[in-house]
């Protein structure tokens, strides 16, 4: 989590479905507040990446490893940006464009069939990690990161069979992180303004967030659902 102000001026949204809710906590009085349990390995993983991670001496990087048949890969990269793609079994297809900015970083990882993921970044030392796994009839998991600004996180984990998350970032500071297992789940995540955390973790089938946040600073959503066909969505001004 990157360091924020000292004075929260938060909107706190829980939406809890199928009884299935962990608490958030305080870092401390008139703190950050900070996500449950379950997003702690996304909160780990994200902060490791702390902005560019390539070789200083050749800043501008792009790793692609296919392995299996019809995949298709596009990166475009200006400026200090680096990226990863990684690819198995069938069609699975990813694009990372990071463009006028500088320290980006973008993970892809896919696997099995017929996934894809987006991922356009500009702004300075923004994050993204997408890995999508789908073991069931085909998968056909999709994910989409759009990030502006600077120093915006974006952590997206699906598993299962045609899961879809679209996360929309403009500001700074901002920070996303989407994980879902299971079939047909939908997460839509919009965030614009300074210091904005959303979080959503669901498992079933066919279940539905949508967090908008936008104005302001350092509004903070966490939906958690398990069970079939929930339905959440937050607005924050």
């Amino acid at each position: 989590m990157k360091i924020k102000m000292s004075v929260l001026a938060a909107s706190i949204a829980m939406a809890m479905s199928a009884a299935v809710m962990a608490d958030a906590t305080q870092q401390y009085a008139d703190g950050n507040t900070n996500p449950s349990s379950t997003f702690q390995s996304s909160r780990d993983a994200i902060d490791a990446m702390a902005g560019f991670n390539g070789n200083a001496g050749n800043a501008a990087e792009s790793f692609i490893d296919q392995t299996g048949y019809n995949h298709d890969a596009n990166v475009v990269q200006s400026g200090n940006q680096w990226s990863r793609i990684t690819q198995q079994d069938a069609d699975n297809m990813a694009r990372v464009r990071q463009e006028s900015g500088a320290e980006n970083e973008s993970i892809v990882d896919q696997r099995d069939q017929a996934n894809y993921a987006e991922v356009t970044q500009a702004g300075y030392s923004n994050d993204s990690i997408v890995s999508q796994e789908g073991n069931y009839f085909g998968a056909r998991n999709d994910a989409y990161v759009r990030q502006n600004g600077s120093l915006n996180d974006s952590y997206i984990m699906q598993d299962g069979h045609k899961n879809l998350a679209n996360v929309n970032q403009q500001g700074d500071q901002l920070d996303s992180d989407i994980l879902q297992d299971g079939s047909y789940n939908q997460a839509v995540v919009n965030q614009s303004g300074y210091g904005h955390d959303s979080y959503v973790s669901q498992d079933g089938f066919a279940n539905r967030v949508n967090h908008s946040q936008s104005g302001g600073w350092q509004n903070f959503a966490q939906t958690v659902q398990n069970g079939v066909g929930n339905v959440a969505n937050v607005t924050q001004y």
